[in-house]
This record gives C-alpha cells, sequence and structure tokens, in this order.
C-alpha cells in the first residue's frame, strides 16, 4: 500500500517507522509537513517513489530522518535544511541528484 495522505492529520505523532517493508510504495504525500511533533521518520528498505515533498522542511522536531534504500528521485529540496534539529539523515541507495542541502 500507500502512505496515505491522512499522515497530515496525525498532528501528535512522534514516531513514524515503515521500514523493511517493500510492499510500501508510491510518493511520499506532501501532507506529512502537517505531522509537526514528527521526531523520528524511518522508511528505510521500501519501495517508495518520487520526489522528497518541500514540505518536509516544516518538521521542525524531526530529529532523525531514514530514507535509505527506496526508488527515491530528483532533487533533495532545500527546505530540508530548516530542519535544526536534525541529527541522523540517512539517504544512501535511493536516486537523489543535485545539490546537497546547506544545513545550519
Amino acid at each position: 500500500g500507500t502512505i496515505p495522505t491522512e499522515i497530515g492529520l496525525l498532528a501528535d505523532i512522534e514516531f513514524f517507522h515503515l521500514s523493511n517493508n517493500i510492499k510500501v510504495v508510491g510518493p511520499l504525500p506532501p501532507e506529512i509537513g502537517n505531522a509537526t511533533s514528527l521526531q523520528s521518520f524511518a522508511i528505510h528498505l521500501c519501495s517508495l517513489t518520487g520526489m522528497v515533498p518541500t514540505t518536509m522542511g516544516s518538521l521542525a522536531q524531526l530529529r532523525n530522518l531514514d530514507m535509505a534504500r527506496n526508488f527515491l528521485s530528483g532533487e533533495l529540496p532545500t527546505e530540508l535544511g530548516l530542519l535544526s534539529n536534525l541529527r541522523d539523515f540517512n539517504i544512501p541507495n535511493n536516486n537523489f541528484e543535485g545539490t546537497f542541502p546547506t544545513f545550519n
């Protein structure tokens, strides 16, 4: 299945882990940016495709972002550089291109 757009309605969710689940397919919904309490987002070793939504730059509490080993592509949004609490950023084995966001 896909990650539903309703994830954006989960304003109080702090941890979202779907790792090691190749049956999770499709793009990351932009509504993820509304889950502003999110501290850890782990989706490594799934089958997600498409680009990382710019709205992920709104996740100010995010400390762990693990999107390794998917089929994500395109440029990483510069908005990820706004994630000042980010400590772990794991993105290898995707199809990203372009420049890396600048983190402050």
